[in-house]
């Protein structure tokens, strides 16, 4: 494998990523915990519902009399939610539940209200579809564990595991920076790097920035990367050069002309 020879001006060059900001790294997670956030909000609230009209469905009884007014939609991969307003008695109820359904039919429903609690007053396709809602219910809570995991992930995984990376460059003694393979796997969406005497999975994202791929490894590309002087963990760099802060216009497009002309691009 040769290795293109690139000439780093003599000033003070910064690595500022790996592939990501990690200013968007940290928002990317922050949204992840919102989104965490409004769904256990959601999902207490639909948890709640599907608890109420359990203890109806125990003991049910039709509520005579009652005018029930609302509508049920059904949206995009058979999701369907329904808001309904039951009137009796003096009194008025507001019912919001989903669940998934694949028929696309008009409903018939009647309202019910626990014989032991007058207090509880559903409609019967909120009760009848218990187990379906449970089954949408579940089907959001593992949404929203993934949103937590994600950011959990972002943050205190992805996030800290880069920044020791790059932060190694930036050092004094670590310039000029030495030309080196980077050896990826997952089809390229992964490189290793050492921390600690212990070897971990560094994730790539290019995005509309291709890299600099020097050859087709056994599990992925192998690309062009920068390391430290005297070795060190590599970063792979892009076909711009963007991770590298200090450069100026023509000396970014001098590198770039360097590189392609080295490896016949």
């Amino acid at each position: 494998m040769n290795l293109p020879a690139l000439n780093f001006p003599d000033k003070n060059l910064k690595l500022n990523k790996i592939t990501q900001k990690f200013s968007f790294l940290a928002c990317m997670g922050l949204l992840c915990v919102l989104i965490f956030l409004g769904m256990a909000w959601w999902l207490k609230g639909m948890a709640q519902e599907i608890y109420a009209d359990y203890r109806i469905g125990q003991n049910p009884q039709v509520l005579a009399d009652a005018r029930i007014d609302g509508e049920c939609k059904t949206r995009k991969f058979a999701f369907t939610d329904c808001a309904v307003t039951i009137q009796a008695q003096g009194r008025t109820w507001q019912k919001s539940f989903a669940f998934f359904d694949f028929s696309n039919e008009g409903y018939q429903v009647e309202a019910v209200v626990a014989a032991d609690n007058p207090d509880l007053v559903s409609i019967d396709l909120a009760v009848e579809t218990l187990g379906n809602r449970a089954l949408f219910f579940a089907f959001f809570a593992a949404v929203s564990l993934f949103a937590l995991w994600a950011a959990y992930f972002m943050l205190f995984i992805s996030l800290p595991r880069q920044r020791r990376v790059v932060a190694a460059f930036n050092q004094a003694d670590a310039r000029p920076w030495q030309v080196v393979p980077v050896t990826t796997f997952k089809q390229g969406q992964k490189y290793r790097v050492t921390l600690d005497g212990v070897q971990r999975d560094v994730v790539l994202q290019f995005n509309k920035v291709q890299p600099w791929v020097l050859e087709e490894g056994a599990e992925g590309p192998v690309l062009l990367g920068i390391a430290p002087q005297g070795g060190g963990n590599p970063v792979p760099l892009d076909q711009k050069l963007s991770a590298i802060e200090g450069l100026s216009k023509a000396e970014r497009q001098h590198l770039i002309a360097q590189i392609r002309q080295q490896l016949g691009g």
